[in-house]
């Protein structure tokens, strides 16, 4: 009898202590999900900007391209003239 409670003694201590590993272990995945968060967020921060950037500069490149071919229209107009 005494040996059965023994035995139920250890199982029940070795169920705790694996739930304390458990919970340890989920714990650090945790912290380790919520550190891969952040860092994928700057990333994303990162990309949205130079994403607005090369918008910015492909607008300023298709402004200059227009003014470009006006000026090429025009000088096609003179050439004819003449």
């Amino acid at each position: 009898m005494k040996r059965v409670h023994c035995q139920d003694a250890e199982a029940l201590k070795a169920k705790e202590d694996l739930q304390v590993e458990i919970d340890h272990l989920k714990a650090e995945k945790a912290i380790e999900a919520e550190r891969i968060t952040q860092e994928k967020a700057v990333e994303v921060r990162s990309l949205q900007d130079a994403l607005q950037k090369e918008e910015f500069v492909s607008a300023e490149l298709k402004v200059a391209l227009a003014l470009e071919e006006e000026k090429r229209k025009e000088v096609e107009i003179k050439v004819v003239n003449l």
